[in-house]
């Protein structure tokens, strides 16, 4: 005989679960001191008992986790299956039952059961959630095991709170697709609410694809074990019309996206995202989601997508447009082409953006810093990025305009460090000692430190860069294309000197594109030494400020600094210019100097200079408190109507350029906002081929050493 005893209590309290029947024994004691909910596999020839079917579940035959496959029959009325999903885990692999999780280490308990003189075997399972069947409110009409056609059906019969999927099941009967919804097989079907059909023109866009377009078929996909942002196709997936939908969870809530990658003349490309607002109901033929408006359709401009929902991804970004925005939200109304940046709830929350909201005049720029006057896909983004890879200086003759950009391991290679020192050959060299265990150690093979050398850097690897204007007067927006370790690439968008990652892409509306990103750009919440660590443009002037502890003080919070930072490919630069000045600056026994020339970069003061305060500071030469004597520059802004050269790579038609000892030096991107300063992006180096005179030189051999660690030391500090 069986019990079970579960005290009815909110669902995710603690429960005190207790299963008995003869020789249960330990499985007996763990249930009741797991205080979880209970699965039980056993013969399907044992009693069911009629207490908390809720909460206890059985099926007919008993599995273990091992022994699970796609799915297995319950022993509820009609028999609804359980759906099994396996998925890679911290520790291993996790098993779902339904959108439950099974607690590995405390289930596959087993017991013996004489049943009329049989002895049975029994399986207990501990899962971290209750399973919640389709379950009827009416004893008129009972509903067992439906498949999804029938659940729409029978809806007004089931216990879905407020919801209402009228609507949608009208449209699947007008369309004739009722036989998708009735298909045997393993199906993820989102359905959206009747509250979704608002305004009343939505219901007509509802075409036989679109339909399609809400079912993902082969897979069945509860929310808890489904990984975010990874592409299911849908039905409609051809050549002339393709789209593919993923999940994403934010702040307690999960929402699914669909993406019309291949559009045509009635269905936009782009993405649509809608709220599962009730999900996981289990059905025969798969699992339902309720969705809170269509997937697909695009009917709303980019003020509607932020009114849409109060309580939506982005609704305290539109509260703060509203509050402090005054004409914003008129303006992006009246653009045709749109591109908005919109700051997820959490970026609004953050500590820094609080204090900021105290400040109107400020915010009103900062809201501008978040759109522009065109429309941006993340496709269009990537395409117009130009191949800017982080490169070691090569001291090649070529024209880095022909030169393809090297990474450090491929320069190293270049140069002959390692091929013509025959350092490759040697198993055992003094590559130099790292302070971290189980990382660098004295006499370790040099092939392998090269290949985590390689690895680390593949993480972070810059592919290019774009630049975009604004509505904030002389602000622009840079974007970043990083390639990941699996071959993915994540976009960067910095605005105002923050860095932020677009989470949701491509969302669209009539008049333009909305992209998700998780911090609010303009509010500094880094330090100069934190931004220089973190920016994949800066990697090599963070590695030379790491020698004789020149970046520690960039971290001071007391003092202003304004840093004109070279980026990587100014270092490239430098050494077709110098070549063995700057391949001397890169050797530890030169850090001595590599300093000093850094020194010659960074000013502190009082205050931090942004460039249009330098330019109103300056009728000609401007001379500034650097670190090492003062700096002498000029400083020039270039209009609108002004090319800054003709022959670059990417021409500039606006910006400012400083010149120093006589050398003319873009400002790639200027003031961009610390803590504690401000930096200023410099196509060049302040450097002199007489900055580092020295008698002899360091052989090959021991110059790749060093520069391996170089390339090590800023995944490690």
């Amino acid at each position: 005989m069986f019990e079970s005893r579960i005290p009815a209590t909110a669902k995710g309290d603690r429960r005190d679960v207790r299963v008995k029947a003869g020789g249960l024994g330990d499985i007996n004691r763990c249930a009741s001191s797991f205080a979880r909910v209970v699965l039980v596999l056993r013969s399907a020839v044992a009693p069911v008992p009629r207490v908390a079917r809720h909460h206890e579940w059985r099926a007919n035959r008993p599995l273990t986790i091992e022994e699970l496959r796609d799915s297995i029959s319950s022993e509820l009325e009609g028999n609804p299956p359980l759906w099994i999903t396996r998925r890679p885990g911290r520790y291993g692999v996790d098993v779902y039952i339904n959108n439950a999780m099974i607690l590995l280490e405390q289930s596959n308990f087993q017991s013996k059961l004489k049943v009329n003189g049989d002895t049975m075997t029994q399986v207990l399972h501990i899962i971290n959630e209750v399973l919640e069947p389709v379950r009827s409110n009416s004893m008129e009409s009972p509903v067992y095991n439906p498949n999804a056609f029938q659940f729409l059906n029978q809806s007004e019969n089931l216990n879905l709170g407020d919801h209402r999927v009228r609507t949608f099941r009208q449209q699947i009967v007008i369309e004739k697709k009722e036989s998708i919804y009735k298909a045997e097989g393993r199906f993820t079907f989102f359905i959206p609410v009747d509250e979704g059909f608002k305004p009343v023109p939505r219901p007509r866009l509802i075409d036989r694809l679109v339909i399609d377009g809400h079912v993902i078929p082969y897979e069945v996909l509860f929310t808890a074990p489904t990984p975010d942002n990874l592409q299911y196709p849908t039905l409609v997936f051809s050549d002339n019309l393709k789209v593919v939908i993923s999940f994403s969870k934010s702040q307690n809530k999960v929402y699914v996206q669909s993406n019309t990658l291949v559009g045509d003349a009635t269905h936009t490309d782009g993405v649509v995202l809608a709220e599962i607002v009730k999900g996981n109901i289990p059905v025969r033929n798969g699992v339902v989601h309720l969705i809170a408006r269509p997937l697909m359709v695009v009917d709303n401009t980019v003020r509607g997508f932020l009114e849409e929902k109060e309580d939506g991804p982005v609704y305290k970004f539109y509260e703060t447009i509203r509050d402090f925005g005054d004409d914003i939200m008129s303006t992006i109304s009246h653009l045709h082409d749109v591109t908005l940046f919109a700051p997820s709830n959490e970026a609004l929350n953050e500590p820094n953006v609080k204090q900021m909201l105290q400040d109107k005049n400020r915010m009103k720029e900062i809201l501008k810093l978040h759109y522009v006057k065109e429309r941006l896909t993340l496709d269009k983004i990537k395409d117009k990025s130009v191949s800017q890879k982080s490169s070691f200086p090569s001291g090649d003759s070529r024209d880095e305009r022909t030169e393809s950009a090297l990474t450090w391991l491929g320069a190293i290679r270049k140069f002959g460090f390692l091929g013509l020192s025959g350092l490759e050959d040697k198993k055992k060299v003094s590559c130099g000692r790292k302070e971290t265990p189980n990382v660098i150690t004295m006499h370790e093979d040099c092939s392998a430190l090269i290949n985590f050398a390689q690895s680390r850097l593949a993480r972070r690897a810059p592919l290019g860069f774009l630049q975009v204007a604004t509505a904030a007067e002389k602000k622009k927006l840079y974007f970043n294309v990083v390639q990941g370790p699996m071959e993915n690439q994540t976009v960067t968008v910095e605005g105002g000197g923050v860095n932020a990652t677009i989470i949701t892409a491509n969302i669209a509306a009539t008049n333009g594109i909305i992209h998700i990103i998780d911090r609010l750009l303009g509010v500094p919440y880094t330090t100069v030494l934190d931004k220089l660590r973190t920016d994949p443009m800066l990697n090599s002037t963070y590695v030379l400020g790491q020698r004789r502890g020149f970046n520690d003080q960039l971290n001071d919070t007391k003092k202003r600094f304004t840093y004109f930072a070279p980026y990587d490919y100014a270092w490239k630069d430098a050494a077709n210019n110098y070549p063995s000045t700057t391949k001397k600056l890169f050797m530890t026994e030169f850090s001595y100097h590599a300093k000093q020339i850094l020194e010659r970069h960074l000013i502190i003061a009082d205050q931090a200079y942004t460039m249009a305060k330098l330019k109103e500071m300056s009728n000609d030469t401007l001379y500034l408190p650097a670190a090492r004597d003062t700096l002498k520059l000029r400083i020039k802004e270039h209009s609108e109507n002004e090319r800054y050269d003709e022959n670059a790579i990417r021409p500039e038609t606006s910006g400012y350029q400083v010149e120093w000892e006589g050398k003319k030096i873009r400002v790639i991107r200027p003031d961009v906002e610390c803590t504690n300063g401000i930096i200023h992006v410099i196509g060049s180096v302040f450097l002199k081929d007489s900055d580092v005179r020295v008698t002899g030189g360091a052989s090959l051999a021991t110059l790749a050493p060093h520069l391996i660690m170089i390339l090590i030391a800023k995944w490690h500090l």
